[in-house]
C-alpha cells in the first residue's frame, strides 16, 4: 500500500508516508495541525477507542482539526453482522482474494452518541454528520 501511495503522491513535497503502530505513533518526528482517519475508527474495538483517540491527540498541536470517516451499516448493503460479542463489539464475515477464504472482521459503527462519550476531554466543537452509507466527525483540540 505504501508503494502504491508513493506512486500517486510522486513530486507532492509536503508529504511522508511512514508504517507505524496506530497506537504508538513512534515515528512521527513532531506534532501535527491536522489528523485524518478514514474507514479505521469502525476496526477499533470499543475498549481501544478512547485510548486511542487519546494518544493520537499527543501527536496534535492545540488547535488542531481531526475529521474521522466510515460507513454506516445500512441493511441491505453492508455486509451483514454474524455476531456481537460480550462486550458489544460487532463482527462481519469477508471473504479475500481468489481463494474466497473467509475471516471474521471487526467492525462497529457508532452512533453520534456513542462516539461522543468516546472523545477525551482534548476534544471539543464536534460535529458529527450521518448520511446514508457513512458517517464522518469533526472536532478540534483544545490546548
Amino acid at each position: 500500500m505504501l508503494q502504491l501511495a508513493a506512486l500517486r503522491l510522486k513530486g507532492i513535497d509536503n508529504t511522508a508516508l511512514v508504517c507505524d503502530d496506530a497506537f504508538t505513533l513512534a515515528c512521527l518526528p513532531r506534532r501535527f495541525d491536522g489528523g485524518f482517519a478514514g474507514f479505521w475508527y469502525s476496526h477499533l474495538r470499543l475498549d481501544q477507542t478512547r485510548d486511542f483517540l487519546s494518544h493520537w491527540h499527543t501527536r496534535l498541536l492545540p488547535g488542531s482539526r481531526v475529521v474521522l470517516l466510515d460507513n454506516c451499516y445500512v441493511e441491505g448493503s453492508s455486509t451483514p453482522l454474524c455476531r456481537t460479542d460480550a462486550a458489544g463489539n460487532t463482527w462481519q464475515m469477508r471473504s479475500v482474494g481468489k481463494t474466497g477464504e473467509q475471516f471474521e472482521v471487526l467492525k462497529n459503527f457508532p452512533s453520534a452518541q456513542s462516539f461522543a462519550r468516546q472523545l477525551p476531554a482534548t476534544a471539543g466543537d464536534l460535529d458529527f454528520v450521518e448520511t446514508q452509507y457513512y458517517w464522518y466527525a469533526s472536532y478540534q483540540i483544545s490546548g
